[in-house]
């Protein structure tokens, strides 16, 4: 048979048709003996007493009833209309007996409602709902009733369906009610449901059946005239019996074809004796049709001959119906099988294959052949198979649930475990007609099963573990309930009371501790009452010599899961010693005593001068701090002066030398007082927003010009997945980074062959607050040995002697660094190879900000957005580096390993960028335009990057752009590509003045017009020279005071428009000063105070800060760093100055444009000049405009990138001032400095009119 094929179940319809006859028969003979006639002889001669017979026949249909009542495996109950229980089946007693129900007669004879009504407990609410269906199908209400419960037995879960029906149309006659183990269907719920189906429809087929038995009857003569029809027959024809009597087939309205057929089938009967059964169609006189099934039977009389015909029919129209639904019954059988998740099989009562679902096929692979026959167990794992086989067999023999757990093979050779389930499906006799089967998967949960036994097992052994400390502990531990018995107590309690344990637990209190039980009794019940332990109790117990011995005793209550107290623990402690020697400790005490307090004074007195040596070191510091920087301010303040001099070669290289001589004395004395700080506690880390990348390459790009000096290659590349804005100590990131990159130039240079330094910042986890980030510092210098490696981080440690004669440094720095990374949370790592190089990995975990307070610097990334690039070189780490960037910034990224690869590759539309790296041997132009693709629909352009001081980009053609890749930060590639593909124009100007641009001391009346007037108070005959020349070459006007007091004066006196204040000072110091000044300027405007002061520890910052400063300068002072300092806090006044003055300074000023500067770059030729100043005026208007369209709409990228543009061209033709307001302006606009950019746009205009002016009139 297919396995697409569900099985044919057709028994119990014949078993029904068979007792339909029986019933009819029944009433047959009643209507026809009418209880007058005793005995009917057949022809045969044999005699049959009609009323024993009648008996008999009533009583073998009652039997057969009982029978197939008591075949039925559901619990069934007849009740009268009352609700009283008449009779039961036998499932029903076999229940009651099963599961000890009290009721010996199994209910029968109790009202059912009554029962229910009154059942109570968490099932009372269903048994209420039970007791109003009942009711309601015995008044009429309702056709039936259905419900499903659960009934558990103490062994195992079941549930039960409750279904309720009458048992006739007429409600009097009682009702049926049937209880229907559904427990395999709960456990097999979708196979169950399938056969549920068939289940309810059998039930309706059954009280149909139980409750309309009818049959139709006729007697008919050799010529077809009736002379008898039962009621039945009558109603269908639609009139009366004497109406239809000796009437024919054709007379009572049959049709011509089925009264010939009928009448020929009669005269059939006569003439052969032998019975005729067939089936046909009708249609009654209201038009409906339907199939009835008939017999025409011989009645014979004494001679053998035929006497009449007996006719019976049956309406077989629902059987018909029945059919047509068992058919379509099989097909949904087969259809919900294919969809159920589990595997579904029917097999024949002898265990053949009969029906396989598609999932056991495509689980198990097997074919239809295989699964039908013999080799249906082959998939099962050969450990399981003879089991399950076995098992199987059994189950046939003893007609019970198959149910077993195998591992099955899938199709693809793994196994999964399996729950193998199946019920048999019997016939009313008892016989299996077939069995019907799931295979559910159970692997989960069997693996949860194994998960749950060793979580048993450790449970198990810990129990174990702890009984055994439990045991071991010292201390004495009861547990007691609230009645003061003992539950469980450890081995310590049963060695001293001299018992074994289990002779202790269980028992009440008193019945061991006999004295002291009462009060141990009420301690526990005050403790378990108020909820509060009792603890340190000192008591006394006997032993078990009858000894007294003294306890120490804690007593907590504990609790059940719903928090209710429920016993106590003990635990105690034996005193006893501690007691006998309280006395010995009592008559001590006193020396004790006199001994504590004798080393508390000298405590006292070690702490007190302990806290002298840290004052005395901090004091130290802050003089070394003081003393060096102060000397070291008049060095390196007055070389910055004298390089802005007119000197001649010889004389510049000594100023440089001297230069970095006093900076690396700064340096070694900033690494010594760094790490003195550090010891004494006194150095904090300052979380604050900042951004790594720009601080990582502005460290090597301070650094470029040593790595240029000592001949080393620097490449710095900062992961863009890494968040532009972190939390951090900024300024000792980048002394970690100075110290770690100068190191690794310092110890790369210097040799014949190029020096390698890598700097990277790479992403090493995101996490929702924060990224982890590791800075690795490589190069290829002289390494470092295992041995020197274990004491690298110690401070004053190098490699060895050599070391600090070749290189210098005060072996601090690594010191510092490791301490500084630690203070931030991080760790610092080294690999080194000896004569190859070391790698620094500086790793930190950096919060991300949820607010970013630093503002992003323009979007560099928009330049080269949508972009197309290849990049051609063979250096595969930096081909990845740069192609993480354009990748990044949403560049089409293609890669070639050389200018061959590249003239061959495929290339797209539009414009593409070709990047040459380091290394690529670059043609002439022609050549390399020669080499890109020639194509309408495609233009090429080239970047060639290479080694060298190249840190600006050279436009060589429109198509070439030249820059090296030493220290080439990702905004400065960006730029660089915005240049070659047109996106930004870059014009080559000098960014920074030179020496003999700086600005000359104004006289101090134009200086005080201007708001460029500068107090400063300095005690130092050194200091006070260094900063008037500095002031003067920045354009400042200072007015000089040598102690605080004069300051004070002068600034009553003056009209300043900031303080420069030494804090050490005689007479009076910076501190109060400034709060001098603070105090009496309220009617004024406000100064900004910016503090001078040698002495670089942190407290003296926050104290300057305290008092009323706005800044803190640390000498030395560089140039650059007071000029912006000043600026800061100078540049918003400066304008307002100049209009209380009424006039602008023009007189003492130089012209707005320098054309000299124009002349060295593009020569003297006067039309090449003309056209250069021709363009500027052009481009000028349009960044003029720009500029004020920004500043106008509030963006501060417009505004900077205008600026920027305007800057470098107003400083190509020699028009330095305006070119410097624009840097200005780019810089605040950047910064989202709102004020300062106001106070600038006035001067901008200014300054920018004079330019046009100066230009026009040539």
């Amino acid at each position: 048979m297919s396995p697409a094929l569900a099985p044919s179940i057709s028994s119990s319809a014949e078993i029904s048709a068979l007792i339909d006859l029986l019933h009819t028969t029944d009433r047959r003979l009643d209507e026809l003996l009418g209880g007058e006639v005793d005995s009917v002889t057949d022809p045969a001669g044999h005699t049959i007493v009609l009323r024993r017979a009648q008996a008999d026949l009533r009583q073998s249909e009652h039997a057969r009833q009982v029978a197939i009542l008591n075949a039925v495996p559901a619990h069934i109950a007849l009740v009268d209309s009352w609700g009283t229980i008449v009779s039961v089946n036998k499932a029903w007693r076999d229940f009651g007996s099963a599961n000890q129900l009290p009721s010996p007669s199994h209910a029968v004879g109790l009202n059912y409602v009554d029962i229910c009504e009154n059942a109570h407990g968490e099932d009372s609410s269903e048994a209420q709902r039970v007791a109003f269906g009942l009711r309601s199908v015995l008044t009429g209400e309702s056709r039936a009733f259905s419900i499903e419960y659960a009934c558990h037995s103490p062994t195992e879960k079941r549930w039960f369906l409750l279904n309720i029906a009458p048992l006739s149309d007429d409600p009097s006659a009682g009702a049926v009610v049937m209880h229907v183990n559904i427990t395999e269907r709960r456990q097999a719920a979708e196979t169950l449901e399938i056969l549920s189906g068939v289940t309810e429809r059998r039930e309706r087929m059954l009280s149909t059946m139980l409750s309309s038995i009818s049959d139709e009857a006729c007697i008919l003569d050799r010529e077809g005239h009736f002379l008898f029809a039962n009621q039945r027959l009558l109603d269908r024809w639609g009139v009366k019996a004497e109406e239809a009597a000796g009437r024919t087939f054709s007379e009572l309205g049959y049709p011509v074809a089925v009264a010939k057929k009928l009448l020929g089938q009669v005269q059939q009967v006569f003439d052969t004796t032998v019975a005729v059964s067939d089936e046909r169609p009708y249609v009654t006189r209201t038009g409906a049709a339907g199939s009835l099934e008939y017999i025409l039977s011989p009645a014979l009389a004494a001679d053998a001959s035929v006497d009449f015909v007996v006719g019976i029919g049956r309406d077989i129209t629902q059987r018909k119906n029945a059919d047509t639904a068992l058919r379509e019954s099989e097909a949904e059988f087969r259809t919900l099988a294919e969809a159920m998740p589990q595997m579904v099989w029917v097999r024949r009562s002898d265990g053949q294959a009969l029906y396989f679902s598609r999932q056991w096929m495509d689980y198990t692979g097997l074919g239809v052949a295989e699964a039908m026959g013999n080799d249906w167990a082959k998939p099962f794992h050969p450990d399981d198979r003879q089991a399950t086989v076995d098992a199987w067999q059994h189950a046939i023999a003893t007609k019970r649930t198959y149910s077993i757990e195998s591992r099955l093979r899938r199709a693809d050779g793994a196994y999964r475990w399996w729950l193998i389930r199946a019920v048999p499906l019997l016939a009313a006799d008892g016989t299996v007609v077939k069995w019907i089967g799931t295979c559910t998967d159970i692997d989960d949960l069997k693996i949860a099963e194994l998960k749950i036994f060793r979580v048993n097992a450790e449970l198990r052994r810990q129990q174990t573990e702890l009984r055994v400390l439990f045991d071991l502990m010292p201390a004495m531990i009861w547990f007691k309930d609230t009645e003061n018995n003992i539950l469980r107590v450890n081995q310590r309690v049963a060695s001293i009371a001299g018992l074994k344990v289990e002779d202790i637990e269980g028992r009440p209190s008193h019945e061991i501790y006999p004295r002291e039980a009462a009060k141990f009794h009420a301690d526990n019940l005050k403790v378990i009452a108020s909820g509060v332990p009792m603890l340190g109790i000192v008591e006394s117990v006997q032993d078990g010599e009858g000894d007294e011995i003294w306890i120490q005793t804690d007593k907590v209550p504990y609790y059940d899961e719903h928090g209710n107290a429920i016993g106590i623990v003990v635990m105690a402690q034996d005193i006893s010693q501690r007691k006998r020697d309280q006395d010995t400790l009592r008559e001590l005490n006193a020396d004790l005593e006199a001994r504590v307090q004798a080393r508390t004074a000298e405590l006292k007195h070690a702490r007190d001068e302990a806290d002298q040596a840290n004052h005395a070191k901090s004091a130290f510091l802050a003089t070394m701090s003081h003393e060096i920087r102060t000397p070291m301010n008049g060095v390196i303040g007055m070389i910055e002066v004298l390089n802005q001099t007119s000197l001649q070669g010889s004389q510049v290289e000594m100023i440089n030398l001297i230069r970095d001589s006093a900076f690396s004395l700064l340096q070694i004395i900033e690494d010594i007082l760094d790490f003195s700080k550090i010891e004494a506690g006194k150095l904090d880390v300052e979380n604050a927003p900042m951004q790594l990348a720009d601080t990582v390459e502005k460290v090597c790009g301070m650094l470029d010009h040593l790595a240029i000096k000592r001949g080393v290659r620097m490449t710095v590349f900062i992961d863009p997945a890494i968040p532009r804005t972190v939390i951090a100590d900024q300024s000792r990131l980048r002394q970690v980074c100075v110290n770690l990159i100068g190191n690794a130039i310092k110890f790369s240079g210097g040799s014949a062959n190029w020096g390698q330094v890598s700097v990277r910042g790479q992403l090493v986890e995101r996490h929702a607050d924060a990224v982890t980030v590791d800075l690795i510092i490589a190069d290829n210098g002289i390494g470092i040995d295992e041995e020197t490696l274990g004491r690298l981080f110690k401070p004053f440690s190098q490699a060895d002697a050599s070391t600090t004669r070749r290189f210098g440094g005060s072996g601090l720095g690594l010191a510092i660094s490791s301490m500084l990374v630690q203070l931030m949370k991080g760790s610092i790592s080294v690999h080194s190879v000896p004569d190859q190089g070391s790698t620094f990995t500086v790793r930190l975990r950096l919060a991300t900000a949820d607010i970013v307070t630093i503002e992003p610097e323009p979007e560099t990334e928009a330049w080269a957005d949508g972009l197309q690039c290849r990049v051609i070189g063979a250096d595969s780490a930096l081909a990845q580096d740069i192609g993480g960037y354009l990748s990044h910034a949403n560049v089409v990224v293609a890669r070639s390993t050389d200018l061959a690869a590249a003239a061959v590759a495929d290339a797209p539309t539009g414009l593409s960028l070709w990047i040459l790296l380091p290394g690529v041997p670059v043609p002439p132009l022609d050549e390399l335009r020669a080499m890109a693709p020639r194509r309408a629909d495609a233009e090429t352009r080239f970047v060639a990057l290479g080694w060298g001081n190249r840190r600006r980009p050279r436009v060589e053609a429109i198509d070439l752009v030249l820059i090296d890749v030493d220290t080439l930060a990702r905004r400065n590639l960006f730029r660089v590509l915005a240049i070659a593909s047109g996106r930004l124009r870059e014009v080559a100007a000098r960014e920074e003045p030179a020496a003999s641009e700086w600005s000359s001391a104004p006289l101090r009346r134009e200086a005080q017009l201007a708001g460029r007037r500068i107090l400063v108070a300095e005690d130092n005959e050194t200091n006070r020279i260094v900063i008037r020349q500095q002031l003067a070459l920045i354009g400042f006007a200072a007015d000089i005071a040598a102690d605080g007091r004069e300051a004070l004066e002068r600034w009553r006196t003056g009209d300043f428009a900031l303080l420069l204040t030494d804090l050490h000072m005689p007479l009076m110091d910076g501190y109060e000063l400034t709060k001098a000044i603070r105090s009496e300027e309220t009617a004024k405007r406000r100064m900004p105070i910016l503090a001078l002061t040698a002495n670089a520890l942190r407290d003296e910052e926050v104290r300057c800060r305290a008092v009323g400063m706005d800044g803190y300068l640390s000498k030395p002072v560089r140039l650059a760093q007071l000029s912006a300092a000043i600026e800061e806090w100078i540049m918003p006044l400066s304008q307002s100055a100049l209009q209380e003055g009424g006039r602008v300074l023009a007189a003492v000023e130089p012209p707005p444009v320098d054309l000299s500067v124009l002349a060295a770059l593009v020569g003297d030729d006067s039309s090449v000049i003309d056209e250069v100043l021709g363009a500027f005026r052009e481009s000028a208007g349009l960044s003029s405009d720009a500029l004020r369209q920004g500043v106008a709409a509030g963006s501060g990228q417009i505004v900077s990138d205008a600026a920027h543009k305007l800057k470098s061209a107003a400083r190509s033709i020699g028009a330095l001032r305006l070119g410097d307001l624009c840097a200005q302006i780019e810089e605040v606009a950047g910064g989202r400095k709102t004020g300062k950019l106001k106070a600038l746009l006035p001067l901008f205009q200014t300054e920018s009119e004079a330019v046009l002016r100066f230009l026009d009139s040539r």
